[in-house]
């Protein structure tokens, strides 16, 4: 679940342009009902009275993701994963809604007001409509549907401004979480700057050649993100991070077979990547993968710092 600012919509690469203008430019006066948009996605807009938790209903939706928005008065939105939940009410195909039993587990809550939005993906089931407070509200609420491919590529070229902001953002939350216990903070901060700013990726992408691909979970969700860099003999691989709530998926390896297959596509016999000496796991995992040592390297980054690598190499 994304929730957010509307004026930060354009931010999410998950959000198509057209979508997102959509969204910033919603007001008060917009038509109750159906608004078609671009594609099979559409909107709709309504009113109604918020209600007590025990008259709402915990739903879900296999074709579509929302974006819920609410243009007057506030609600309270809970939502929690629906592994594990009792249906109460099969999946109507025509409607794209289930619904749930209410669960013993505690729900996640959030409140819906003017100038927020909650994205809620496919496996987040949500009861929505509920009053925040004590008192029932009069609100006027637009839930954007947005239908998500079913068999949505598994990998996303990064080329938009906006897609290169989040990347970013997501690589600034990754390393901080990955290199703590190897690096200092000022360190990864000075590296955070220098490689994955927003300027180094826009200047890796247009002046050096590189590629960046989001690593795309189900329901379209972005898990991480892979970095290469076609050199005369072999392909490096910068950068290959998995987003910790995804862990554990096998998203590292279709991954590494993703930057296989590039190779192979180009014409690189080998794939080469660097990787810090105390870095014991990830050289483990490389390892298992079939890549090998081949040489220590130190390369002064400026500033007093320098990466202490291994230079590793996997033969095609």
């Amino acid at each position: 679940m994304i929730y957010d600012k509307i004026e930060n919509i354009s931010k999410y690469p998950q959000i198509s342009d057209k979508i997102a203008e959509f969204v910033t430019s919603l007001d008060e006066e917009i038509t109750l009902g159906r608004h078609t948009l671009d594609n099979d996605n559409y909107a709709n807009v309504e009113e109604y009275a918020t209600k007590y938790p025990q008259d709402c209903r915990l739903e879900a939706h296999k074709q579509y993701v929302d974006i819920q928005i609410l243009l007057r008065g506030q609600e309270e939105l809970d939502f929690t994963s629906v592994d594990g939940l009792d249906i109460s009410e099969p999946y109507d195909e025509t409607r794209d809604i289930m619904f749930f039993k209410t669960p013993e587990r505690r729900l996640n809550s959030i409140i819906l007001e003017k100038g927020y939005f909650a994205l809620l993906y496919p496996d987040e089931a949500h009861q929505p409509q509920m009053n925040y407070g004590t008192e029932q509200q009069k609100v006027k609420k637009v839930v954007v549907k947005i239908k998500y491919p079913q068999d949505a590529a598994p990998f996303k070229r990064v080329t938009k401004k906006k897609d290169i902001e989040y990347l970013s953002n997501l690589g600034d939350k990754i390393w901080r979480e990955h290199y703590i216990d190897i690096n200092s903070i000022d360190c990864i901060e000075y590296m955070l700057k220098k490689f994955q700013s927003v300027e180094a990726i826009t200047n890796q992408i247009e002046k050096e050649n590189y590629e960046y691909y989001f690593i795309m979970a189900e329901n379209n969700k972005i898990a991480g993100y892979v970095a290469i860099q076609p050199h005369k003999e072999n392909l490096f691989l910068s950068k290959l991070y998995i987003d910790i709530p995804f862990r554990g998926c096998s998203l590292g390896r279709k991954a590494f077979d993703f930057v296989v297959k590039k190779a192979v596509e180009k014409g690189l016999p080998k794939i080469s990547l660097t990787v810090n000496k105390r870095n014991y796991n990830t050289i483990d995992i490389y390892k298992h993968l079939g890549f090998r040592i081949k040489e220590a390297v130190v390369t002064d980054i400026g500033s007093g710092y320098v990466m202490d690598d291994y230079m590793m190499e996997y033969h095609l």
